[in-house]
């Protein structure tokens, strides 16, 4: 095995969880067992493509285990359904106010730490498949991370996920971290978003139900963009790996 398997199972966890998962998927899977399974099945098909070129090889776990990758992929995928799984049941159970960022903070650090366990963190680590984790943090976890804090200061939960800024907020943290990728003094492109963003709201991005980002929610849009693209940056340029 000469790559760091890590990167790309964690990866396609994000890619499952966050840029593949959509509204109607979501709604599936909470109400169906098979809606469970088909978003599962897609951890294991793109983890399979991520890591196609190692899935017969033994893994030497990080947990200690040496086990082939296939077999380190379907535990994974089984642990990824009961964990999913459990959330669900706790939050048909407990209620709807369950649901919140703390416990999708906590969902996604067991899923961290698993895939950790069951997967190889020696050889070549490829900057390609951190830069590509970074740009789902900025762009789709953003989104979800955005979604349950606005929902800690909103009594009755009934929120939009996707209205016209936050689609254009997800664009933009992208873009922001294209930029910061850009070589020499390009980078300073990105500083140009935030008047871009006061034309676009004053054309495009007007709400008359008031549902618009927040001074808070509109600090953690650039925080995360710009912690993901530096440190993309920093990965990409200066990390020797």
């Amino acid at each position: 095995m000469t790559m760091n398997i890590f990167w790309r199972v964690y990866l396609a966890h994000l890619l499952c969880d966050f840029t593949l998962q959509t509204e109607q998927l979501v709604k599936w899977k909470r109400e169906k067992a098979w809606g469970l399974s088909a978003h599962v099945l897609i951890f294991f098909i793109v983890g399979s493509i991520l890591t196609v070129g190692n899935l017969t090889k033994f893994w030497p776990t990080n947990s200690g285990l040496f086990i082939p990758g296939w077999v380190s992929l379907f535990i994974l995928s089984v642990i990824h359904f009961l964990l999913d799984n459990g959330r669900i049941q706790v939050i048909a159970w407990r209620g709807a106010h369950t649901d919140n960022l703390y416990f999708f903070l906590l969902d996604q650090v067991l899923h961290l730490v698993t895939i950790y366990l069951l997967t190889s963190s020696t050889g070549k680590i490829e900057k390609w498949a951190i830069i590509a984790c970074l740009a789902v943090f900025a762009t789709h976890f953003t989104n979800i991370f955005l979604y349950y804090f606005e929902r800690l200061s909103t009594e009755n939960n009934k929120i939009k996920v996707y209205t016209p800024e936050k689609q254009y907020s997800l664009i933009e943290r992208l873009l922001i971290v294209i930029c910061l990728l850009l070589p020499g003094k390009w980078w300073l492109v990105f500083l140009i978003f935030l008047p871009l963003r006061t034309i676009a709201k004053n054309t495009f991005l007007s709400n008359p139900q008031g549902n618009s980002l927040s001074l808070q929610e509109l600090g953690i849009n650039y925080l995360f963009a710009l912690l993901c693209g530096i440190s993309a940056r920093v990965i990409y340029y200066m990390l020797i790996l």
